[in-house]
């Protein structure tokens, strides 16, 4: 399995994942507390998580729609901007992290961590999709391939971050050379 972080040299992985993580926490930091302007109670709750998975235009329409109420559809705007930056940093803090973690553990968990490190760009692969379909349906487009485009990227980038996160912790713990 090749390396997905291959313009970055081994000797600087743990130099470019603190950089990435400071700059992850960051950015999550940003998008939760402009976010949160798009959680409408009962309605919204999980906000730009609603709209990523609402997977119908009347769903979709339904949402923009009390963001247009609320006078927040350029915080709609702005969150979809910025995550096109926030995909790169993410993807390549728990890429990292897979391999950092996994890396004095043995052959079979390096080739473990390398696949989802790899899965980590194909995450932000999707974000990107995703972030593009929503914004076209913030512009007004009128499709219903559209948001049914974001949900199904939605749906595994949010699997194989899920899986990376929860494998690095894991690897964290195990000694070293364990699972050979």
């Amino acid at each position: 399995m090749k390396n997905p972080f291959f313009y970055i040299h081994p000797s600087k992985y743990k130099t470019a994942f603190w950089l990435y993580l400071i700059l992850t926490l960051i950015i999550t930091y940003i998008l939760q507390r402009i976010g949160s302007e798009l959680i409408i109670k009962n309605d919204i709750p999980f906000g730009i998580v609603d709209f990523e998975l609402a997977g119908t235009m009347e769903k979709a329409e339904q949402i923009m729609g009390l963001w247009k109420e609320k006078g927040v559809t350029n915080v709609a705007f702005f969150v979809q901007g910025i995550d096109y930056l926030y995909l790169w940093v993410y993807s390549h803090t728990i890429g990292l992290a897979c391999i950092l973690s996994s890396r004095l553990k043995g052959k079979t968990l390096l080739k473990i961590g390398l696949i989802l490190a790899s899965l980590q760009i194909v995450a932000a692969f999707f974000d990107a999709i995703e972030n593009t379909a929503l914004t076209y349906l913030l512009f007004g487009y009128q499709s219903e391939c559209l948001p049914l485009l974001a949900k199904w990227t939605a749906i595994p980038k949010f699997l194989f971050i899920i899986l990376g996160i929860l494998f690095s912790i894991i690897c964290i713990f195990l000694p070293k050379n364990e699972l050979k």
